[in-house]
């Protein structure tokens, strides 16, 4: 039986196995096997012609899998998607890897035979990796334990707590750094990752998350000659206070209460949607917009500063895709906005929570443009560099690698 036939046994079997009866059970004599398995947690769909995966899931499955020579297979939660703006349809033997869509995820990985598996490594999905073969294993990381231990809020707790959080954190990194030195390799999706765990690793890379190439967008940083003198700031992501949304508001109406000559957009939506003044021809919010191309558009065409000031350190795809549309962003210090200013120049790290000083930047700004046209033409060459493409060609190289050497 061919692969792609086997996969889509695989899907009918597992849709008919939702009784109590296990997978293995079901499958019999058919065995789906793979070079790599791969676990996406974004979950997908099926109506029974289709599939349904996220966009940006699929954009980067498709980036990554499509020029390959190996086998994949996707494993994706049952999440009873049907068709909507947000995400992507495929037929059966449509995708250049396999798709498999479960109730029960760590079952199905027992049931594959595959050489490589490939998934995100966090604390929240131990269930996924107490079924996976970590020798033969390509973990993604995303975050250290300094900010996982932030997401948990622990510095608003009482102290007991903290004691509890600490305990909790410190059980799961040695968790974590268990599996990163057995593993094949690991893969990190930014700085703070990689720099806690790539010297324990046999092998490693690390990659900067985006969705852009610089052909999508209207070419090189976007400060340009404009009939207003106005710049254009923006804010870009979740309306929530984790994203600074409510910091970046604020800061642009005091710079502007003090003579800055600004317009602030704002694409995105959340819970602080109430903070946006109603009737300011100034503040535009264009609420969420489909990334590609509208959001790209935008961005690369007439924002010449994104003020994101993140007071979390995940890896967020704003500040590369921020950089290939050739705008610079200013942020909070956090884990992952330090570092790629840092190795970029593209940009200002301005210290947590200090409001004042995003004000006083934004008006030493509007006093001194070319300091922008400098931070712009330095974040669209990093931008250049780590694009969309070329990451994910890293990527694939990197996998490609570690399965030839699982397979000698």
């Amino acid at each position: 039986m061919s692969f792609l036939k086997s996969v889509i046994l695989l899907k009918l079997v597992v849709r008919t196995c939702r009784n109590g009866m296990k997978l293995g059970a079901c499958m019999a004599n058919e065995e789906v096997e793979c070079d790599l398995l791969v676990v996406d947690l974004a979950g997908a769909g099926f109506d029974g012609e289709s599939y349904f995966i996220p966009k940006k899931s699929a954009a980067g499955l498709l980036k990554l899998f499509s020029e390959v020579n190996y086998k994949v297979c996707v494993i994706f939660k049952d999440c009873s998607f049907s068709v909507g703006p947000g995400l992507v349809k495929f037929s059966p033997g449509e995708a250049p890897f396999g798709i498999i869509v479960v109730d029960d995820i760590p079952t199905a990985i027992q049931s594959i035979k595959y050489k490589v598996f490939s998934g995100l490594l966090s604390p929240t999905v131990r269930f996924i990796w107490d079924a996976v073969d970590y020798s033969r294993s390509i973990p993604l990381l995303e975050n250290n334990m300094r900010n996982r231990m932030l997401f948990s809020g622990l510095m608003n707790v009482d102290f007991v707590t903290r004691i509890r959080i600490l305990v909790g954190a410190v059980r799961e990194e040695l968790f974590i750094r268990k599996i990163v030195r057995r593993s094949a390799g690991i893969e990190c999706n930014g700085f703070p990752a990689a720099n806690s765990y790539s010297s324990i690793a046999k092998k490693n890379i690390m990659y900067l998350d985006s969705r852009v190439d610089p052909s999508q967008t209207c070419g090189g940083p976007s400060f340009r000659e404009r009939e207003s003198s106005a710049i254009r700031v923006a804010f870009s992501g979740r309306l929530i206070a984790q994203k600074g949304f409510d910091v970046a508001l604020q800061a642009f109406i005091d710079a502007r209460n003090l003579g800055f000559n600004g317009i602030f957009e704002i694409f995105g939506d959340g819970e602080l949607r109430e903070l946006i003044p109603k009737d300011d021809p100034n503040i535009i919010w264009h609420r969420e917009i489909p990334f590609n191309p509208d959001w790209i558009d935008a961005v690369s065409s007439r924002i010449d500063v994104m003020l994101i000031p993140h007071t979390q350190g995940d890896p967020s795809g704003t500040y590369m895709e921020s950089f290939i549309c050739g705008v610079p962003i200013i942020s909070f210090d956090n884990d992952s906005a330090r570092n790629i200013i840092k190795a970029s120049g593209g940009g200002w790290v301005i210290s947590m929570g200090n409001l004042g000083d995003i004000v006083s930047l934004l008006l030493r700004l509007a006093s001194n443009p070319e300091e922008i046209v400098e931070k712009a033409r330095l974040a669209y060459l990093f931008g250049q560099k780590h694009s969309f493409t070329n990451e994910y060609k890293k990527r694939a190289e990197f996998v490609s690698s570690i399965i030839e050497s699982v397979m000698v």
